[in-house]
């Protein structure tokens, strides 16, 4: 079905009619606008509307929303998202009609050979940044250079511009080996860590990948490597193409900084190359992590023949992209940043579940003067639906029928928690719907006649099915518009129930990718954030808690695979959720049982490239095995500490399934 990445040069010319599926997202919407450029008839189809939508029709670009196999028209080739799958009715109607398909990596491969430099910026940490940083210094430079970035960047009000010079920049990705399907003349590698460990087996493996990526350059072509990052070091070993290297300290590498020093802050430098000052730095992004970055993008810049003062130039107007620790001013003799890529500092929130939230004024009473600053609201809990939702109506009609409230009533009390001040969390639970599984039962774990299994009582809707995505991320745009900063999934996972069904092999996952358990759950987590991410949601993730101790779970829950892709991971440590040990149970000990959990989820972050925020569900209900310990203000006191000691620092959430206003005033003052 795929086709080579040479065979889409075919269709770069004016004539021909290209479809993009999934036209909206920030590489899509990019793509969309360089083809038309380029002379290409481009339309497309999105899941929602947008901003991005509405842009692209005002240029004259035609978007469906929602996918359908009439959505093709007469088009001659269909480019797709990552997010997009075989299953999808346009790429199903695609390959019934004979219609070639390419991935949106072939599709920016083959565009970028007929620019004179293409220059990519791969790394493990740092692309969007230093990516940036280069767009700065080509537009000082006044070179005109078309652009995709992986983030906003303030300077384009966009992350990506269609330019008319002979320069294109990437950010490169080396997530499922994308960037192999690149073209670069200027390859940038920033550094070489472990990370996307659910496609790569390896260090080793990643480190493969970008030395595959740095041999794609041509011979008069440049590879431009860090000589401060060992992995950087050993993906360009064995290269017969000279390396360039950039360097914070060794001034043996071709490109090194002097004369460093920082104000506030922020680095103040000289760029010096093969000995000579190339240019003179003042930076206005803080760190010094970004002092490489400057260089790396510095080094870009040299190689391909900018002047030094293009260099200063572009740098000195760089404030970070969009999100990135972007300097939004002073209030009150504080600096105030907007970082997207972390979340807020500590959030101390009560759990509301769907008929608690229509008591949010009592609940508002029992917070006021505590330290509980944020409250999380179910949308939909299993079978428990909190309103009547226009999406489930669409995806899932026995839902939309069980709903509590309104949507205007639900939305009515979620405003009165939003303007008392409280940061607001949306729960909806994924791969645990009753409701799906009536409905649609073909997307459901089954047994080998294909009839839903019930698992731990619960129907399982599979996490391999891309429609399930849609529906739950379609649901969660929808519930975060109403006045959530923040949209949090639970169960997404496998059951914990089926062993003893596949040891019988009597279990049908409906797996139709060849993935792995922790490789679906991620991916989803992966297309959920790319969506909501570019809505200005924050996204964050539930957890079993033996996730800090095991690496792999058998429900897919793999602790960095996950806490790569969220803003926020939430590990369920409860005490009682834990077995006893001969006569030790450790329900009865509170603070240990949490902080052993602690330890082991910061030993897990430590294993993670970027990871999120560790943000835990704390017990709030007494226990439920023997001697049925209570639970109140000193043993939840006991919780908070035992995370705090371990350096879980971004907070926690009261688990009480039946949100009992009793038990929480009764803990209240031990939020703090």
């Amino acid at each position: 079905m795929f086709h080579p990445t040479e065979d889409f040069h075919k269709y770069i010319h004016p004539g021909k009619r290209v479809h993009l599926a999934g036209i909206g997202g920030v590489s899509m919407c990019a793509l969309a606008e360089v083809l038309q450029g380029m002379g290409v008839t481009v339309q497309g189809s999105d899941m929602s509307e947008s901003n991005t939508v509405k842009h692209l029709r005002s240029v004259g670009i035609p978007v469906a929303i929602g996918h359908s196999a009439e959505n093709l028209k007469n088009c001659d080739a269909v480019i797709r998202t990552a997010a997009i799958h075989d299953s999808n009715p346009e790429i199903a109607g695609a390959v019934a009609r004979g219609i070639p398909v390419y991935e949106r990596a072939q599709a920016w491969g083959a565009i970028m050979q007929g620019y004179r430099n293409a220059l990519c910026v791969s790394g493990t940490h740092g692309k969007t940044t230093t990516t940036s940083m280069a767009t700065h210094i080509f537009m000082a430079a006044q070179a005109d250079p078309t652009v995709m970035i992986g983030g906003t960047l303030p300077l384009l009000h966009s992350g990506y511009r269609v330019g008319r010079g002979d320069t294109i920049i990437l950010e490169s990705c080396e997530y499922c080996n994308s960037f192999l399907n690149f073209f670069p003349t200027v390859a940038v590698i920033l550094n070489v860590h472990a990370d996307h460990l659910d496609f790569f087996k390896d260090l080793a493996d990643i480190e493969h990948s970008f030395h595959d990526f740095a041999a794609l350059v041509p011979e008069r072509g440049f590879i431009i490597a860090n000589a401060d990052d060992e992995g950087a070091r050993e993906a360009v070993k064995g290269l017969t193409h000279p390396v360039f290297t950039f360097s914070v300290r060794d001034r043996s590498a071709d490109c090194y900084a002097d004369n460093v020093s920082f104000f506030d802050g922020y680095g103040d430098f000289d760029v010096v190359i093969n000995g000579l000052t190339y240019a003179h730095v003042s930076l206005h992004v803080p760190g010094a992590h970004n002092i490489s970055n400057a260089r790396a993008a510095a080094s870009a810049a040299y190689v391909l023949g900018l002047p030094g003062e293009a260099v200063t130039a572009g740098l000195a107007s760089f404030t970070g992209a969009g999100r990135r620790f972007e300097h939004k001013g002073t209030f009150r003799g504080a600096e105030v940043y907007d970082d997207y890529a972390h979340h807020p500092d500590e959030v101390r929130a009560l759990y509301l579940n769907g008929s608690a939230v229509q008591y949010a004024d009592s609940y508002l009473q029992a917070a006021e003067g505590s330290g509980v600053n944020a409250f999380v609201v179910d949308i939909v809990d299993g079978t428990a639906v909190s309103y009547a939702s226009p999406v489930m109506q669409q995806y899932s009609p026995s839902a939309y029928a069980a709903a509590m409230d309104t949507m205007e009533g639900f939305r009515a009390n979620v405003q009165k928690l939003k303007d008392a001040g409280y940061y607001l969390v949306g729960r909806i639970t994924v791969f645990n719907d009753a409701h799906l599984a009536a409905d649609h039962p073909e997307q459901v774990i089954c047994d080998l006649n294909g009839t839903p299994l019930q698992i731990s009582h619960m129907y399982w809707p599979s996490a391999y099915d891309r429609t399930v995505w849609r529906y739950k991320v379609d649901l969660a745009l929808e519930a975060a518009a109403l006045g959530f900063n923040e949209i949090q999934f639970d169960y997404i996972r496998f059951p914990d129930g089926a062993y003893s069904y596949e040891k019988a092999g009597t279990i049908d996952y409906r797996n139709t990718y060849g993935e792995s358990k922790a490789q679906a759950v991620q991916r989803f987590l992966l297309y959920a954030a790319e969506r909501l991410h570019s809505a200005g949601y924050y996204l964050s993730g539930d957890v079993f808690g033996e996730c800090a101790n095991a690496y792999v779970t058998a429900c897919g829950q793999y602790w960095p695979a996950i806490s790569s892709v969220v803003d926020a991971i939430s590990g369920m440590p409860y005490p009682d959720h834990y077995s006893a040990q001969g006569d030790y149970k450790p329900w009865e000990h509170p603070y240990t049982t949490v902080y052993n959990f602690g330890e082991s989820a910061m030993a897990r972050q430590s294993e993670t490239a970027s990871p999120a925020a560790v943000r835990t569900w704390i017990q709030c209900y007494n226990a439920i095995r023997e001697p049925y310990n209570h639970y109140g203000a000193a043993e939840l006191a006991d919780e908070v500490r035992a995370l705090r000691d371990a350096g879980c620092t971004g907070g926690f959430m009261t688990w009480n399934g039946a949100s009992d206003i009793d038990k929480y005033a009764e803990v209240i003052s031990a939020l703090s």
